[in-house]
């Protein structure tokens, strides 16, 4: 369920010009054009996302890099969405408008946590896969993701061996990064006192033991959201058992940090 980061491998990319390719007697085989790209950040604070079940940097930074291409999702004939978890290849599926079950899949490589790789390092496999997959279905196209910190950062490759029909200008990424900057976030309060519902939560592990619990929620009277905490076993064993999201909630200020428990 999870990336599988320790893993001894390697892969390389070589980046030229096309005429610089050419002069270096690169066959036509061999060559894979980038046709559309894109970087966008999410809101860099949790607290500050616009919720927890979209990713507005992935939905913009996606449809940047098909306009460059002059594509769409439904012109892609393999896919490889990065997938430290399966949270971030749902969200993915969402942001590109794809089925989880779509017959093309979603992968090229097996996902981090079959095929691994270490760090980061995974969508450099990717691409290179994709590169070798392409190279056997030239009139094909091919889209690559990468993510990084908790659906933060997000990178966007759209690849053929299809030459492109016109010169490839990539645009600063300032151009589409303010449509994410620019979205309304939830007032926030620091010092969250009374009812509330749960926004989102998860549960903190060492080893096999539950340690601590962590929400994230909404006041009831002025809709703020607000981080808390419990190590209560009782509050962690009905997380960890029963689903709470939306569930009724009070909170207070406590002494290194805001305290939560189930309303009665």
């Amino acid at each position: 369920m999870v990336a599988q980061m320790y893993v001894d491998q390697a892969s390389a990319v070589i980046m030229t010009t096309y005429a610089k390719a050419k002069e270096l007697g690169v066959p036509e085989t061999k060559i894979i054009h980038l046709h559309g790209c894109a970087d966008t950040k999410e809101k860099w604070h949790i607290s500050d996302r616009v919720d927890y079940t979209s990713c507005p940097a992935m939905r913009v930074g996606s449809q940047h890099a098909f306009d460059m291409a002059g594509k769409s999702a439904a012109d892609m004939a393999l896919f490889d969405l990065y997938s430290c978890f399966p949270s971030a290849v749902e969200v993915a599926c969402d942001a590109l408008g794809l089925d989880p079950f779509d017959p093309r899949g979603l992968t090229v490589t097996g996902g981090l946590p079959f095929f691994g790789g270490p760090g980061n390092n995974y969508t450099m496999h990717a691409i290179a896969t994709m590169a070798q997959k392409l190279r056997a279905a030239p009139t094909s196209y091919g889209y690559v993701t990468g993510n990084g910190w908790y659906l933060t950062k997000h990178s966007f490759g759209v690849y053929s061996a299809q030459a492109p029909d016109g010169p490839f200008e990539r645009v600063s990424s300032a151009s589409y990064q303010s449509d994410i900057d620019t979205l309304t976030s939830p007032a926030f309060t620091q010092t969250p006192q009374g009812e509330a519902a749960v926004e989102t939560y998860t549960v903190v592990f060492k080893k096999q033991d539950p340690v601590k619990a962590l929400f994230i929620g909404r006041l009831n009277e002025t809709g703020a959201r607000f981080l808390a905490t419990s190590k209560d076993p009782a509050v962690m064993a009905q997380m960890i058992d029963q689903p709470v999201i939306g569930r009724p909630i009070t909170v207070a200020p406590g002494e290194k940090a805001n305290e939560a428990r189930f309303a009665s």
